[in-house]
């Protein structure tokens, strides 16, 4: 059994015991859910959790990455640096806020 397929098993036996659910319509709710998760699972499109910043803004990673290579003269810009220059490129947060460094370093992982 996997993952997902417990977590839903056992929704499932808790809508059941918390409602007039018999058990065939459970079963098939069962079937029903296990075949679209199996199905984004093998298409390699993300099923569950939260997006990542390539997913959200690709733009977004480009300009942090390449704000994070080191110059010729081997300076390398911080996090804060380089939200700063995200903001002045008009890259910011969901809030139009500059990012934060935690932000941007998700975004150079």
């Amino acid at each position: 059994m996997v993952y997902g397929e417990h977590i839903m098993a056992q929704d499932l036996r808790f809508l059941s015991s918390n409602a007039s659910f018999d058990l065939e319509t459970v079963n098939l709710l069962s079937n029903a859910f296990e075949g679209a998760w199996q199905r984004v699972q093998t298409s390699g499109n993300r099923c569950e959790g939260r997006k990542s910043w390539v997913e959200i803004n690709p733009e977004l990673v480009h300009e942090a990455k390449r704000l994070r290579r080191r110059s010729p003269k081997g300076h390398q810009r911080s996090l804060r640096e380089i939200a700063a220059e995200l903001a002045k490129r008009g890259f910011v947060n969901e809030r139009g806020a500059v990012f934060s460094a935690s932000s941007v370093r998700s975004m150079l992982a």
